[in-house]
C-alpha cells in the first residue's frame, strides 16, 4: 500500500478533528457554521460552488436565472445540515443514528422479495443522506455495499468502521470487492449501491442524464444479469424535523433488460424523476458529468485543468 504523504496525513487529521467537533456541537451552531462556509465559498466562486451552479444550470435549463439562484439557496440550506448528520453517521452510537430515522415507507417491497427468496439490489442515489439508508439497512437486514476509497486513509478507515458498525459489509470498488459483492448477493445478502456515482472509464458507458452524457456504471446491469437479482430504488430524505424518511420504490422499467444501453438510460431516467421530487436535497456539488472525452469537458474546472496540462506539455517539448 502506497504511503500517504505528510500533507495528506495532516489534512486527514484536521478533517477528523472537524468531524469530531461537529459531533459534539449543538445542531444549530453546526448548521450556522456550515451555511456560512457554503455562502463564503459561493462568494469567492470556489471550484465546489462552480460545480453546484453548473450542475443546476445543466439539469434545469428551463429555469430562469432567478429560479436557479433560488434552487441554489435551497440546496445550500439543506446541505448545511450534512456536517452534523455525517458526524453522527460516522461517529455516533446506535441510539443517535436511530433517532435520526423518522419512518420507513413501503418496506414491504423488500419483505415480499425475501419471501420469494429473490436476490435484492437497492439503488440509492445521492439524495438526502444515503449513509442513513445504509445504517437502516444494515440494522435490519444482512447487507453489503460498495464504496470508493476516500482520498485520505484516516477518513477512509472512519467510513469503513461506520459502514460495518451494525453487521454490514462494505467492499471497495476494486476487483476483489466486486467478487465479494457477487458472492454476497448469491448468499442472500441485500446490496445497496449508489447508481449515480461516476465510475472509472473502463467500468461504465455514457448514458443520458438530464439530457447530457454521463458516465454510468455497467456493474449494476451485470449484477442483475448474472444473479437474476430484483432491483428496487431507495431514498433517505430529510423532513421538516431534520429527521429522515426512508422510502422504497419499484423500478418503473423492466430491470431485466438485456441491452446495457437501454438499461442505463432507464436507470438514469428514474434517478432524474426521484431528484425532481426534492431537487434541493440532491448532491449538486458532486461532478456527475466528469470524465468526459478530451475536449468535451462540461465543467469549467475540468476545462481549465486540461488547458493547463496541455500548456505544461507544450512547454516541456520546447
Amino acid at each position: 500500500m502506497k504511503k500517504e504523504s505528510k500533507t495528506k496525513q495532516l489534512i486527514s487529521f484536521i478533517l477528523t478533528i472537524f468531524i469530531n467537533i461537529n459531533l459534539h456541537l449543538p445542531s444549530s451552531i453546526s448548521y450556522r457554521l456550515s451555511l456560512m462556509t457554503s455562502w463564503l465559498a459561493m462568494i469567492i466562486n470556489s471550484k465546489s460552488s462552480q460545480t453546484i451552479t453548473e450542475n443546476i444550470k445543466l439539469c434545469f435549463p428551463q429555469l430562469s436565472q432567478k429560479e436557479r439562484l433560488q434552487l441554489v439557496k435551497r440546496y445550500l440550506r439543506q446541505n448545511a445540515f450534512m456536517s452534523k448528520e455525517t458526524a453522527i453517521a460516522w461517529l455516533g452510537n446506535e441510539k443517535q443514528i436511530k433517532d435520526k430515522i423518522d419512518k420507513v415507507i413501503d418496506e414491504h417491497f423488500i419483505t415480499e422479495l425475501l419471501e420469494e427468496n429473490q436476490p435484492i439490489i437497492i439503488a440509492v442515489p445521492h439524495i438526502g443522506h444515503w449513509e442513513y439508508f445504509w445504517h437502516w439497512l444494515q440494522l435490519n437486514y444482512p447487507a453489503i455495499t460498495m464504496y470508493s476509497p476516500a482520498k485520505f486513509k484516516r477518513i477512509d478507515q472512519l467510513m469503513i468502521n461506520a459502514r460495518s458498525l451494525f453487521g454490514g459489509n462494505p467492499y471497495s470498488t476494486e476487483r476483489s470487492g466486486i467478487i465479494n459483492i457477487f458472492k454476497g448477493l448469491k448468499n442472500g445478502k441485500i446490496i445497496m449501491i449508489l447508481p449515480d456515482q461516476a465510475p472509472n472509464l473502463d467500468a461504465g458507458i455514457y448514458s443520458p442524464f438530464f439530457g447530457y452524457p454521463a458516465l454510468t456504471m455497467t456493474l449494476l446491469h451485470r449484477l442483475i444479469k448474472k444473479t437474476n437479482a430484483r432491483l428496487l430504488f431507495g431514498t433517505c430524505l430529510r423532513n421538516s424535523e431534520q429527521q429522515f424518511n426512508i422510502q422504497l420504490y419499484k423500478p418503473d422499467f423492466d430491470a431485466q433488460i438485456t441491452e446495457i444501453e437501454s438499461f442505463n438510460q432507464s436507470l438514469n431516467k428514474q434517478i432524474e424523476e426521484l431528484i425532481k421530487t426534492t431537487p434541493e436535497q440532491y448532491l449538486w456539488n458532486y461532478k456527475r458529468f466528469k470524465r468526459q472525452p478530451i475536449g468535451e469537458e462540461i465543467y469549467t474546472s475540468d476545462r481549465l485543468r486540461r488547458v493547463k496540462h496541455e500548456k505544461k506539455n507544450r512547454n516541456s517539448d520546447t
